[in-house]
This record gives structure tokens, C-alpha cells and sequence, in this order.
């Protein structure tokens, strides 16, 4: 992923405080991890880390058909509409990607770290590096 390092812009600032809902989020999750026996039954998430290993994959899998399915809709009408139905399904992946990385002990923090030792290297470089590993 090549990336320019500059520092942020005003905009850039900004949009951290939109994006920080990320790490809002993975708060909550790991409060309902911690909580073995919360009420599966009264939290979503809890059901989900309380399942089998598969239970967040299949989930994950399931919105990312639905945001495939958006892409696809979005581009060929370019509707205000299909582009609301694209965000929605990719806030649905997101947070369901979320559930499955918290599931198996990762913190966004270590993916932050991964894509910061990816920047400004190429794609193409990035990818014949990790053959070499």
C-alpha cells in the first residue's frame, strides 16, 4: 500500500474523530468477551463471542456477500440510494470483521501496526516480500 506520510490535514483531523468509533467499538466487544456469561440472549455480540470459532466467520462472510451484492448495485445506478445501501452493508462487515478479530485475541492496534509497516511500500513489493517470509 503505497501512502503519502505527510502529517494529517484539517480534514485528516477530523476524520479521526469519525473513524475513533472503531476503537469504540472493539471497547464494547471486549467488555462482552470479558463477560463470559453475559446474556447472550439480550447482547448481539455476546451471542456471537459465545458461539463456536465459525459462528463470527460465517457471520462475516454472510455481510460480505451482502456488501459484494451493494458494490455491484451501487455501480450500475450510482443512486443515492444504492450508495446509502453500500455504506450500510459495509458498516455491517466492518463491525462483523470486528467481532471475529476480537474473537481470536487481535487488537486494532495490531493491525494498525501491520498497515503502518506496509506503508509507503508498494502492493506489488509488499506481496513478493511476504513469499519471502
Amino acid at each position: 500500500m503505497t501512502v503519502n506520510k505527510k502529517s494529517p490535514t484539517n480534514k485528516s483531523s477530523k476524520n479521526l474523530d469519525k473513524i475513533s468509533v472503531f476503537l469504540r467499538l472493539q471497547d464494547v466487544i471486549n467488555s462482552r468477551r470479558k463477560l463470559n456469561n453475559a446474556d447472550s440472549k439480550k447482547s448481539y455480540i455476546a451471542s456471537l463471542l459465545q458461539g463456536q470459532f465459525d459462528r463470527p466467520l460465517q457471520k462475516s462472510a454472510e455481510e460480505f456477500a451482502e456488501f459484494t451484492v451493494a458494490i455491484c448495485d451501487f455501480q450500475k445506478r450510482k443512486s443515492k440510494a444504492h450508495k446509502k445501501a453500500l455504506i450500510h452493508e459495509a458498516a455491517d462487515l466492518l463491525f462483523h470483521l470486528q467481532i471475529a478479530i476480537a474473537y481470536n485475541n487481535i487488537d486494532l492496534t495490531e493491525i494498525a501496526e501491520e498497515l503502518i509497516n506496509r506503508e509507503g511500500v508498494g502492493g506489488f513489493i509488499e506481496k513478493a516480500n511476504r513469499k519471502k517470509r
